[in-house]
């Protein structure tokens, strides 16, 4: 993952660009990961080099402190702190091995809150489908491990919810138009081959398990 404070640097991807073929081509991918998702790292970077005193704030204490900023810079630490955030998500959510879901808590969370894991998949694409402009269709939970799916426009997150994101796609032109073009539709059905599901369990199982345990205190 990226270094957790100032200078932020680009989290190593866990597979190589042309191994998400042939859902994301290797331009795709290689594309958003080495020019979009690092120039928003080289851009919270240059916001942040003549500000000191927030050195040692990681992505979270940014966004969700975003206010306590200098006026100047909030604009441009949002977006870019924002874009971070979102685009390691989503790298990381991904894996070249087609994957089940193999963790019952998740599973059963999916059922509960969707219905079924069609209902999920279904429910998602429909809000990809309906979804206008830039921005991203996420997986949360709640602090009590309720499951919801959110849309966020541009580069804004879930954090300042206070909720917990598991799982996201990219809905901005750049992540998929040089191999869909304008077929957002067709994108979505082949990142459905991608998700990397033991990531998502991991997240979700850190979240539920971290909660069990401030009850039991």
């Amino acid at each position: 993952m990226t270094k957790l404070t100032y200078p932020f640097t680009p989290m190593p991807l866990r597979y190589r660009f042309n191994e998400l073929e042939p859902y994301l081509s290797e331009e795709v991918v290689s594309t958003h990961y080495e020019k979009h998702y690092k120039s928003y790292i080289n851009k919270l970077n240059e916001t942040l080099n003549t500000f000191p005193r927030y050195h040692h704030w990681t992505l979270y204490d940014l966004i969700l402190n975003i206010y306590q900023l200098p006026l100047e810079i909030q604009n441009q630490v949002w977006v870019n702190a924002g874009g971070v955030y979102n685009h390691e998500l989503y790298f990381a959510t991904m894996t070249p091995y087609n994957q089940q879901i193999k963790d019952n808590l998740l599973h059963k969370a999916l059922n509960n809150y969707f219905g079924s894991m069609e209902g999920f998949e279904e429910l998602f694409k429909r809000l990809t489908t309906e979804f206008v402009g830039s921005g991203y269709v996420t997986l949360v939970a709640s602090p009590f491990g309720e499951l919801r799916l959110m849309t966020t426009i541009n580069q804004n997150t879930p954090l300042p919810y206070r909720l917990f994101p598991l799982l996201t796609i990219d809905l901005w032109e750049h992540s998929y138009y040089l191999q869909y073009q304008n077929n957002r539709k067709e994108y979505v059905n082949a990142w459905f081959n991608l998700i990397n599901w033991e990531e998502v369990s991991k997240r979700y199982q850190y979240l539920f398990f971290r909660n069990v345990n401030c009850l039991k205190q």
